[in-house]
């Protein structure tokens, strides 16, 4: 249900706004393993804030929401296998893609155009339905950790993890949104909070001397 509306918000605003250039650009960008560098998102706070440049801003994070979600099922099915290492793998994906949602976010903010509503509830809908379909994911991961020691040293990742399921929850449970929130999805925020509960209270930091 996730991926078939992403799909259809690409192809809305493939039809209605982003010109056929700038989605064979960002279709051309790879999913790299490596954080988002630093340099693209300087470029990207430095463009002039105009309805065009946002327009292909919301088309390429649509197509990084697609190469993101593949990626959760992938490595969801490895959950087991893959541990903390897939874990963290998938945390730092997610990552990139906040950080460059949080790019568009303030160019939205911040400039007045007359389809401004517009263009930001086609940004609503692909970061609401990436937040609601890695949960699931995240969670698969987190139930191999309910019965296993926890690796010492990695209680921050959890804590860092359980401040961003909360985060996801008080946005798709916001009244602007919560009808966009699947019943599925808001299971799964509550298991994963008590699960991340659970495995913080087992974990161990390094002592320091």
């Amino acid at each position: 249900m996730n991926a078939a509306r992403l799909q259809d918000l690409k192809r809305a605003t493939t039809r209605g706004h982003v010109a056929k250039a700038d989605i064979a650009a960002s279709r051309s960008r790879k999913l790299n393993p490596d954080p988002m560098p630093q340099a693209l998102g300087q470029r990207m706070a430095q463009r002039e804030r105009r309805p065009t440049n946002v327009r292909a801003l919301i088309a390429e994070l649509q197509e990084q929401a697609t190469r993101l979600l593949d990626y959760s099922k992938q490595v969801e099915r490895e959950a087991d296998r893959r541990g903390l290492t897939g874990y963290r793998d998938l945390q730092q994906k997610v990552m990139e893609f906040d950080s460059f949602a949080a790019v568009i976010e303030n160019q939205l903010i911040d400039i007045k155009f007359r389809d401004k509503d517009d263009l930001r509830r086609r940004f609503d809908d692909v970061t609401l339905v990436v937040l609601s379909a890695l949960v699931g994911a995240k969670l698969r991961f987190l139930n191999t950790f309910k019965n296993r020691q926890i690796p010492l040293g990695t209680r921050g990742v959890f804590i860092k993890e359980l401040r961003a399921i909360r985060a996801a929850s008080d946005r798709l449970t916001d009244p602007k949104h919560r009808a966009q929130l699947s019943a599925e999805a808001g299971d799964n925020i509550k298991v994963a909070e008590n699960v991340l509960r659970d495995i913080i209270s087992r974990a161990v930091d390094i002592p320091r001397f």
